[in-house]
């Protein structure tokens, strides 16, 4: 009976030994993985006021200059049409409509016994306004292309004269004329504006700037932002909005956060347009967060040394750490000086919880290189060890992931690209995701979702040369 009950407790034991054993296999840091692919879904908006204002810089004052035959005796009419004043553009019905002042001016030419003669000293001038619409649709490789209508064209006075004879309807003339010719007309009006419209060059400029690293921390610990590109797709979306057009990007990319600046890397050529996977606007992200053993030695000196160590009454202050990865586990020696004196080894492992604090768990210590421990029994060594590591070394991640947003917008704002937008950027949710190392640093993965909106200042619409 005692040998049974003695194996029974000696199996109790080992099984406990096993599960313990397997507890901590579980918890120890794998390898690196590949950072999963993030999607950034956002509107940019284009104030219509912007549009208007870079319209008006590229289209040119002179809007037509030629002539048309009148009548079969070769009397001919000639008009320069400008624009007068500044072109108002409104959006409804999911086409932008343009009112364009204008300044006429008409010279006759007629055939009078074999002379020809005419009013070129002397134009008649008038003054109208022209209404047309457009829709903007956008290509393969980001080029606009344009959808015009002409709409009507208002005078401010009947345009009705007489001169070298002739009784001259301007009106119904320049109307007719329009109706005649109106296919090619809105096809001139289209191939001006495309000319003068260089969408792809803006959008060039944006992908190479969105991949360029962005400093998001100044301290003594620097950390650089960067967004490996992977796609680019977009397209206009209609809304009842008057102020504004929309146009909806879609950014598939791989996002990190490195302690270090990264040797610079080819930046991505800008793809072919496609339509978004998705109509709803949002981020779903996955950024690393890398951090190299130097560098945690060195937040950890912060933290660790000349702190008092007190190991169940044993006094000490620890004068050194170091980090190193040893089989799954952060094998952190630290040299202490005091009632005892050398090296212990802590095997830890980091931990993430729901409120972003990093945690340090020691699964085990050795004692290498110690004078004067041998009064502490080994269980007490360990829970004091633990508690230590435990309440001097936790780090709460929430205060940098939460102001990510703003360290973001403020690196952005750096940059040349801030002179053409502004961002708003709000990330709202950070997950742990998993956590890996190598040898020379550990990985952290954060899944983060959140909202972004672009808005246009400046220069969207580049003049082509």
């Amino acid at each position: 009976m005692i040998k049974l009950g003695l194996y029974f407790r000696l199996s109790i034991i080992t099984t406990l030994i096993f599960l313990i054993s397997c507890q901590g296999n579980d918890d120890r840091i794998g390898a690196i993985i590949p950072v999963p692919a993030s999607f950034t879904n956002v509107l940019i908006k284009l104030p219509i006021a912007e549009l208007e204002e870079g319209i008006n810089k590229i289209l040119d004052q002179q809007l037509f200059d030629g002539g048309f035959a009148l009548n079969k005796k070769k009397d001919s009419l000639f008009l320069k049409i400008n624009r007068k004043e500044r072109i108002d553009i409104e959006y409804y019905q999911g086409r932008l409509h343009l009112a364009l002042p204008l300044n006429i001016s008409a010279i006759i030419k007629s055939r009078l016994l074999g002379v020809s003669i005419s009013n070129a000293a002397k134009p008649i001038k008038f003054q109208a306004k022209a209404e047309l619409s457009l829709g903007l649709n956008i290509d393969e490789r980001w080029d606009l292309e344009f959808d015009s209508r002409w709409e009507t064209i208002i005078w401010n006075e009947p345009p009705n004269f007489k001169v070298l004879g002739l009784k001259i309807d301007l009106a119904e003339l320049i109307e007719k004329e329009i109706q005649t010719h109106k296919r090619p007309l809105e096809k001139t009006i289209n191939e001006m504006l495309k000319d003068q419209i260089d969408l792809r060059t803006a959008v060039e400029r944006l992908y190479r700037s969105i991949q360029k690293p962005l400093k998001i921390s100044a301290t003594a610990l620097p950390f650089y932002f960067t967004n490996e590109a992977i796609s680019l797709r977009g397209d206009f979306v209609k809304t009842e909005i008057k102020d504004t057009l929309f146009f909806q990007f879609e950014h598939q990319s791989i996002l990190r956060i490195n302690d270090v600046q990264l040797s610079p890397q080819p930046l991505g050529v800008l793809p072919l347009r496609t339509n978004p996977l998705s109509d709803h606007t949002q981020i779903s992200s996955f950024v690393e967060f890398r951090l190299s053993f130097l560098k945690m030695e060195q937040a950890m000196d912060s933290l660790l040394l000349g702190q008092d160590l007190n190991l169940e009454g044993i006094a000490g202050k620890v004068i050194k750490v170091e980090i190193s990865p040893y089989e799954g586990f952060l094998k952190w020696n630290l040299t202490v000086e005091g009632d005892i004196n050398g090296i212990i080894s802590l095997f830890v492992v980091p931990s993430i919880d729901e409120d972003l604090m990093i945690r340090f768990s020691a699964f085990d210590y050795e004692l290498p290189k110690m004078e004067g421990w041998a009064k502490i029994t080994d269980w007490a060594m360990h829970r004091a060890i633990e508690k230590y590591v435990v309440s001097r070394s936790s780090y709460d991640m929430a205060p940098f992931l939460y102001s990510l947003d703003d360290r973001i917008a403020r690196g952005l704002k750096k940059s040349p690209l801030s002179k053409n937008i502004d961002l708003a950027l709000t990330l709202n949710k950070f997950t742990p995701y998993s956590k890996g190392m190598n040898e020379v640093e550990i990985q952290f993965i954060f899944q983060i979702e959140g909202q972004a909106a672009l808005s246009i200042k400046d220069k969207l619409f580049i003049k082509k040369k």
